[in-house]
């Protein structure tokens, strides 16, 4: 992938992000994907989530 094409991904993935489009969202990122959130306990998001499901119940 070119770097252009790297910042059209992320710049993709941060409007469906924006926007609430989970499908977009996914479409963006590997079936792979770890989404790590570091974050104070008390926050309920924080932690690491594998793969599109994880990313989809973050």
């Amino acid at each position: 992938m070119s770097v252009d094409t790297n910042e059209a991904t992320v710049a993709r993935l941060g409007k469906a992000f924006g926007s609430g489009d989970l499908e977009t969202a996914l479409a963006c990122l590997s079936e792979d994907v770890v989404w790590e959130l570091p974050a104070p306990s008390q926050l309920p998001y924080g932690g690491s989530y594998q793969g599109h499901a994880g990313y989809s119940d973050w």
